[in-house]
């Protein structure tokens, strides 16, 4: 029995991709076959028709939209580790979240932001969630 979460064979070819998502597994882009979008690597199912995929850390970073403080902060963390440590970034950002103030502590190479409750916190966190989501970028804990 086929598994109805994977993008079968025969569709995998054929169907149309959509350049402007990509997934959140493997960052590929994603297709949409009968209201359900996969991603095209691993062809894993990612939503169905209604869902929002994940906006990926890169695409803000990109947007000439986003805001420029936390974009180029979200660039820094994403540099390769030699050269975060040939030349540290001691900025801080935060941002606010389902109506309440985080330390932004990083991002995944999946996309996803992470964030924790403890402004003096620079490195672990409590929650992964989409940049989409956040909201008011500064570099001090209060609202701007």
């Amino acid at each position: 029995m086929a598994d109805d979460r994977l993008l079968p064979d025969e569709v995998h070819a054929a169907v149309q991709r959509d350049e402007s998502d990509y997934s959140v597994c493997c960052h590929a882009p994603v297709v949409w076959w009968e209201g359900r979008a996969y991603c095209v690597a691993c062809r894993y199912l990612l939503a169905e028709t209604g869902w929002r995929l994940m906006r990926h850390i890169d695409e803000f970073i990109a947007d000439p939209t986003s805001d420029p403080y936390a974009a180029k902060w979200f660039a820094s963390f994403r540099r390769p580790e030699l050269d975060k440590l040939r030349e540290p970034n001691e900025a801080k950002l935060f941002a606010t979240y389902n109506g309440k103030r985080w330390r932004v502590t990083g991002c995944s190479r999946m996309g996803d932001v992470w964030l924790h409750s403890n402004f003096a916190e620079d490195t672990t966190y409590e929650k992964r969630v989409d940049v989409s989501a956040c909201s008011e970028w500064s570099c001090v804990p209060e609202r701007p």
